[in-house]
């Protein structure tokens, strides 16, 4: 885990330092496989770190970076407790991806043959 190394965590140490004291949080997130596990339909897609695309079975194909981005930002959206609501541009981006709302995040999208 990235946030348990070096200056990465003083970095998220300080960053939630500042947080609290502006009345603001932090909400960490693990990103445990999100490199590995398909944004699309969640399969974990196991590659060497030298390949920089992951390609599923499902057809989706992407940057490992982005993939893991999307993986991250529906574990946010999808936390217990948060009462974010998802904008307009998030829902549009989320609901693009066919068969992505069913698997990952109901609350975002209707299923597809709704």
């Amino acid at each position: 885990s990235l946030q348990n190394t070096g200056s990465v965590g003083r970095f998220v140490q300080f960053l939630t330092y500042k947080a609290q004291k502006m009345g603001k949080r932090v909400i960490r997130i693990d990103e445990s496989y999100t490199t590995q596990t398909c944004a699309k339909c969640g399969t974990r897609v196991r590659r060497e770190l030298s390949e920089r695309e992951i390609m599923c079975d499902c057809g989706h194909r992407m940057d490992r970076d982005l993939n893991s981005a999307i993986n991250i930002m529906v574990k946010f959206l999808n936390s217990d407790g948060l009462s974010h609501q998802p904008s307009l541009k998030e829902e549009s981006f989320l609901c693009k991806w066919k068969g992505f709302s069913t698997i990952h995040s109901p609350k975002i999208c209707p299923p597809a043959n709704a």
